[in-house]
């Protein structure tokens, strides 16, 4: 009843899915491919250090009520992106596309 009440469901939903817990679970792991449960592409360098420079310039525009635009923001990520991957003769990310997700 406490878990029914607290995730807004009926009694029956949360008894239900107790009860059908080992197939729940069964079904999960027949879904989930063995590829899913690793990582499959580390982040590199380059891109770990952008990235932090891109929120910290990012929060200081929200700072000082600068608006940002996905265009600006992609920019801007650009530009530190080349000088990073100079820096640590990274060859492994030919292109960086700045995507919008």
């Amino acid at each position: 009843m406490v878990i029914a009440r607290n995730e807004h469901l009926s009694q029956a939903a949360v008894s239900n899915i107790i009860k059908g817990r080992k197939q729940i679970m069964d079904t999960i792991k027949a879904s989930a491919s063995v590829h899913s449960m690793f990582i499959s592409k580390k982040r590199t360098v380059p891109l770990e250090e952008m990235e932090q420079l891109l929120v910290t310039w990012m929060e200081d525009q929200i700072q000082k009520s600068m608006p940002l635009s996905l265009l600006t923001i992609q920019t801007k990520a650009r530009l530190p992106f080349e000088e990073l991957k100079k820096k640590y003769d990274d060859t492994h990310n030919k292109d960086f596309v700045a995507s919008s997700g």
